[in-house]
């Protein structure tokens, strides 16, 4: 039943049933809740958390390095 909705709907507006599928398939993961998956949301989330690790990961061995640095001038480690 559900296909034939698809074929029907996917006629009217000119495009692949498959690609209809999809696009409705993903606005239940997103709005419903309906299927377990990704939402759309999370992988801009996702690429906006890895800049800012790599940022903290950036400082991170910079401060490394700058410990090592003082421990050898002031002759002890920290």
């Amino acid at each position: 039943m559900r296909w034939a909705a698809l074929v029907f709907v996917s006629g009217k507006i000119g495009c692949k049933t498959e690609r209809l599928r999809r696009c409705v398939q993903k606005a239940e993961v997103v709005d419903d809740g309906e299927h377990s998956g990704v939402t759309t949301k999370w992988p801009r989330g996702s690429r906006r958390s890895s800049g800012k690790v790599g940022e903290l990961r950036q400082a991170t061995e910079i401060l490394n390095k700058g410990r090592a640095y003082f421990a050898v001038v002031l002759g002890s480690a920290l």
